[in-house]
Parts: C-alpha cells; sequence; structure tokens
C-alpha cells in the first residue's frame, strides 16, 4: 500500500479498494453522521462501481479527532489524500454535498483531474445563502429545530447521555460547517450534476434545486422523490442507487446489472 492509498484508508471506513471496478465513487455523510451510512453501497454498487465511504473526524473510527468546524477546513485536509489518478464521482448528502462540491473546486484550482460526476442529494445550491443559526441555539432548542427540519433524533440517542452529547456535538459541528459557508464566485465547473430531492424536504424546496444549473457548464439533471421528505437515502434506496449506476456507467451496464441479478 502506497503512502497516499494509506492517508485514504485512514479517511474511509469499510473500504477495500476494488481492482474490478471501472469507476470509484467517494461518499460523504450528512450531518452527524460518519461513512458507515454508505456501506451497504459498497457491495450494492460492487463490481463495477468502487464505492468509498469517507469518514470524517470527531465520528466512529475517529472519535478521538475533534470534528471540523468549516467547510473550507474540511476540504483543506481531504482534498490532498483523494485519489484521483482513475475514473471517480463525488457524491454527497446534504452537508456533504456541499463539501462535495467544495473538492470540486478545489481539484480545479490545484490543477487535478476533475470526477466524472458530481451528485449531491438533498443539497441547498451553494449559491443560495443561508440565514440561520442553529449551531448557535441552546441545546434543548438545537434539539428541537433539527427534528422540525431535518427529522427527529432516534430515541436511543437521545435517552443515552453519552451518546447524546457525542451525537450533538458532531451535529453541531457539522451545521456549523453549513451555515457558516459562503459561496465564492468562480467559473462554472466542467462537470456533469445530478442533484436528487425530495419533494416534503423541509430545508431545501424542489424548486430551489434548480439553482445549482448554473454551477456547471455541462448537463445538470434534478431528479425530485416525489414523497420523499430530506433524509431519503434509506426510503429510496434502490432507487437512489439505479439512477447513480446510470451517471457513473451509463443506462447499458443498469441493463446488464439487472439481467445479471
Amino acid at each position: 500500500m502506497n503512502d497516499c492509498n494509506g492517508a485514504l484508508h485512514r479517511w474511509s471506513v469499510g473500504w477495500s479498494p476494488s481492482p474490478r471496478a471501472t469507476v470509484r465513487l467517494y461518499c460523504l455523510p450528512y450531518s452527524g453522521t460518519g461513512g458507515v451510512i454508505y456501506r451497504s453501497w459498497v457491495q450494492a454498487l460492487a463490481p463495477d462501481i468502487d464505492v468509498c465511504p469517507i469518514e470524517l473526524p470527531g465520528r466512529w473510527s475517529r472519535l478521538r479527532e475533534p470534528p471540523f468546524r468549516s467547510v473550507d477546513a474540511v476540504v483543506a485536509a481531504l482534498g490532498p489524500v483523494l485519489e484521483v489518478d482513475r475514473p471517480f464521482g463525488l457524491f454527497g448528502c446534504s452537508f456533504g454535498g456541499v463539501v462535495a462540491f467544495e473538492l470540486c473546486r478545489w481539484l480545479r484550482r490545484q490543477g487535478r483531474p476533475l470526477p466524472g460526476q458530481l451528485l449531491v442529494a438533498a443539497t441547498r445550491p451553494p449559491s443560495l445563502a443561508r440565514n440561520t443559526a442553529m449551531h448557535r441555539l441552546a441545546e434543548n432548542e438545537f434539539v428541537q429545530q433539527v427534528a422540525e427540519i431535518y427529522g427527529p433524533l432516534p430515541p436511543a440517542i437521545i435517552a443515552a447521555p453519552d451518546m447524546r452529547q457525542l451525537v450533538l456535538g458532531v451535529l453541531r459541528a457539522d451545521l456549523e460547517c453549513v451555515e457558516t459557508y459562503r459561496h465564492r464566485r468562480e467559473p462554472p465547473l466542467d462537470v456533469p450534476i445530478t442533484v436528487f430531492g425530495g419533494r416534503h424536504d423541509r430545508s431545501t424546496s424542489a424548486d430551489k434545486l434548480e439553482g445549482w444549473r448554473s454551477e456547471s457548464t455541462r448537463a445538470v439533471a434534478v431528479h425530485i422523490f416525489e414523497d420523499g421528505e430530506h433524509l431519503f437515502l434509506d426510503s429510496h434506496r434502490n432507487e437512489l442507487l439505479h439512477h447513480i449506476r446510470a451517471r457513473l456507467l451509463g443506462p447499458s451496464a443498469v441493463e446488464a446489472g439487472r439481467e445479471a441479478s
């Protein structure tokens, strides 16, 4: 294992490079979670797509590390670790979508290869300013606001004081990243973008997702799950993975996968 690959392993969870894959997909989690949310994707998209779930500091295998508190800090640390010498894509959900977008722009500034696809889910257009400061709220109000906008935290986490403090600390830090993020003017990306949204997402209306079209000179596709809310990675998993496979490999690969199954 070379040094770069070793560094990437420290930033991933449940990942083993697939020699048969034709493309790698780096997956960035939404606020308060870790790469573990993508572990089931590793097998679901194998062998053609090598799914690399990204693990950020402050959670799971990186509990001893403090979480980042700005998108720029995440990108500056993660960008140099990514292996981009083979075809790859970036996927991010909510907070992870903002990070994925800024990773693309960082790669461009560094003169490094860009992804074949940028895929974002439940992510507001970067140019759409945020006027919230949930990360500054007192604990009870913070929990209430999270539940109203993003969905309630699992009762088991709320009931366990140590787990509650751990999860809320990471969630607060991730929301600080999102709420303090400021979009800087740069030319549109020369990367196709696919945007996934839920019709009933309280944090981002489906209509506003159209704002992503100004961020690329290439095709920008917006797909709305009509009965989806903010977090539809599980509720619409199969349909979402179908679209991801088609975007990364093409429709013919999707049909071949159906026949093989």
